[in-house]
């Protein structure tokens, strides 16, 4: 089954309110995020519900208000009407997040890739963002204001992926898209974005992967359930992989949906880390993308939610960002600037969906840390 996707790019700068009317003028250029990121009528957060989240957004991002206020004046509705307030929660996504260290890589450099996988219908805008007075940065938005991953100018860059199920951004909670913009807009370094997640109350279930200019990677993993909440990080000079399950000891409590294709993504690309050790870079973290399991991490399961529709290759000692825009398999790369002219647009990239060859094996849930030791799993993909 083949089908389009919708993809917008921009780069919103100037004032804090000039780039909320960046983000405004891309919503009436594409209607999905429209759909999206504008609450109907009669679910505007009003009142008091409406000023504690605003407090709580500008705490977190000071200058957000100024950016809601641009894009909701620019769009002729009041702000309650933006999708940034609501408590409601989109389907997770599921991804893969690859850092390989300069302890394995060929030329020293620390690379971080990634895939974002969902169904057909998603968020897949791309910002630039150079806002007065705050680092200039470069990601895919979630909720317009927050950031699904992303790279700043000050070296430090932040990839995303859901483990369990979301939950509402309750009460004085930040759900990740919000957390994930702040460490991009306050953070330099991988040190103070540990520091600074330690401190925000954070009400999400995710795990960041943190890397940073001075070759330095972190995986910060995340949960909030059943009023608890966790904060748990793991380290490496080597490589870290991430995907949709909690590995940390620590976090195994709240591994409850731990799916066998996630397990599985990330045995794959630590087999490729561990046995590319020296020799990886760039062509060799593209083809990990590129390749669809079992041979590297790509999916083209869109219509269960599992279809890759972008993959990104961050530089970090460079600087330098790629992004593959739909299924990585035969699609070029486009470079991203921090700093260089980007395309304001709005497109279509076709992609194409299958199941599963054994569909009740690939999709079954394990036992909080599984490893799914059988031999005979990738026939599944």
């Amino acid at each position: 089954m083949k089908r389009s996707v919708l993809f917008g790019s921009l780069v919103a700068e100037g004032s804090r309110y000039q780039v909320g009317q960046a983000y405004a003028a891309q919503l009436r250029q594409n209607p999905l995020l429209r759909q999206i990121n504008l609450l109907p009528e009669g679910e505007e957060v009003t009142g008091p519900a409406l000023r504690a989240k605003m407090r709580l957004l500008e705490a977190t991002i000071p200058g957000l208000g100024e950016e809601i206020a641009g894009a909701s004046e620019a769009l002729g509705i009041r702000p309650g009407r933006l999708a940034i307030f609501s408590d409601r929660c989109c389907q997770p996504g599921r991804c893969s997040q690859i850092a390989a260290l300069p302890a394995i890589t060929r030329d020293g450099h620390l690379y971080l890739a990634r895939s974002y996988e969902y169904g057909f219908a998603d968020e897949l805008c791309l910002c630039v963002t150079r806002a007065a007075g705050s680092p200039a940065q470069a990601g895919f938005s979630l909720l317009l204001f927050g950031r699904m991953d992303g790279m700043n100018d000050r070296g430090l860059c932040v990839t995303m992926s859901t483990c369990s199920f979301l939950q509402p951004a309750e009460g004085e909670g930040l759900w990740f898209p919000v957390v994930l913009r702040a460490l991009l807009e306050r953070c330099a370094t991988v040190a103070e974005a540990s520091d600074l997640l330690a401190q925000l109350p954070l009400r999400t279930n995710d795990v960041f992967l943190l890397a940073d200019r001075g070759g330095r990677a972190r995986v910060a993993e995340m949960a909030s359930a059943g009023g608890a909440h966790r904060l748990s990080f793991r380290d490496s000079e080597r490589w870290l992989v991430a995907t949709n399950h909690y590995q940390n000891e620590e976090m195994r409590p709240f591994d409850n949906h731990r799916g066998r294709h996630s397990v599985r993504r990330w045995k794959i690309a630590r087999r490729a880390l561990e046995e590319g050790a020296g020799r990886l870079d760039e062509a060799a973290l593209k083809a990990l993308l590129e390749r669809p399991m079992p041979g590297g991490v790509a999916c083209p399961y869109y219509q269960d939610g599992l279809g890759t529709l972008r993959s990104m290759l961050f530089d970090v000692t460079a600087g330098r960002l790629q992004v593959c825009f739909g299924a990585p398999t035969g699609a070029g790369w486009t470079p991203v600037s921090l700093q260089g002219a980007c395309e304001n647009r709005t497109f279509s990239v076709e992609v194409e969906s299958r199941a599963p060859q054994d569909p009740a094996s690939f999709w079954t849930f394990l036992p909080p840390g599984d490893e799914d030791e059988g031999d005979d799993w990738q026939s599944a993909c």
